[in-house]
């Protein structure tokens, strides 16, 4: 009866999240919300839905632990577009690492931002290495 899960139990996947209902979220942070940008650095032009930490796709566990630390919170994962794997990479693993509320903005900065929603300048990874 669950096969159209790909043998994985809901409770074991991530969920998606649209625009309206994140900037909801976004409007009155709780504190147990984590919005993570996860684009790399080849990718990442220092946009951030406001509160965004900056996790890669491609980060450690251990950079993963450090930034997520309580596996209860409501993990909110976001990268470019919805043609960007990042974000969903990401969620799968979270989800694999034991995390039990993780969600996936499929649109991106770039629907966020088309939205019309409130944007933040972060500092690129890229850039955060490397001052000028």
């Amino acid at each position: 009866s669950n096969s159209t899960t790909n043998g994985k139990q809901s409770n074991q996947s991530y969920r998606e999240i649209q625009t309206e209902a994140l900037s909801k979220l976004v409007r009155s942070p709780s504190p147990t919300l984590m919005i993570v940008d996860s684009r790399t650095m080849e990718y990442d032009d220092g946009k951030r839905i406001p509160g965004a930490n900056v996790i890669p796709a491609n980060a450690s566990i251990g950079n993963i632990t450090a930034n997520l630390p309580d596996k209860e919170a409501m993990i909110v994962v976001y990268c470019s577009n919805v043609k960007c794997p990042s974000s969903g990479l990401l969620a799968d693993r979270l989800v694999r690492m034991g995390y039990k509320n993780v969600w996936k903005y499929p649109g991106g900065i770039e629907e966020w931002e088309a939205a019309g929603q409130k944007v933040e300048m972060g500092k690129p990874a890229a850039e955060s290495a490397a001052e000028t």
